[in-house]
């Protein structure tokens, strides 16, 4: 957590800082699939994420300074936008269930090409999607 220079009141750095933030993510990736079958198929996705930052609320606890003035929270809306500034990358693999449902697994990182939010956060993710999908063609 890296606040602008001179945001800390008399130079005092919190110990912990703590955040809720309200985050829209707008992706912009490609898929591409390798040996294709109908049966089941492996793919990797790339890209680039926006993150629009809607709302950013900071507690910040000093573990051995109880000085009241200390500034205790910090809250911006609509303050800081990141545009194409998350790197996006997944591996996944795709199987018939029959007809045209397809089910998913999709592990994936998001990587900052920059600081997110207020405190410019080295913000990196990971998780999977799991999704149930309907071929239209």
């Amino acid at each position: 957590y890296h606040p602008p220079e001179g945001f800390w009141d008399y130079g005092e750095v919190p110990d912990y800082t703590e955040a809720v933030c309200e985050v829209l993510e707008i992706p912009l990736n490609v898929r591409y699939y390798l040996r294709p079958s109908k049966a089941h198929r492996v793919f990797f996705s790339t890209g680039l994420s926006s993150y629009l930052m809607l709302t950013e609320d900071y507690q910040y606890e000093y573990e051995h300074n109880y000085d009241p003035d200390l500034l205790d929270s910090w809250s911006v809306e609509n303050e800081n936008q990141h545009f194409l500034s998350i790197y996006n990358f997944s591996i996944g693999y795709q199987r018939a269930l029959g007809g045209r449902w397809f089910a998913e697994i999709e592990p994936f990182i998001k990587a900052p090409l920059a600081g997110v939010g207020f405190g410019a956060v080295d913000l990196w993710s990971t998780g999977s999607y799991f999704s149930i999908k309907y071929n239209f063609k």
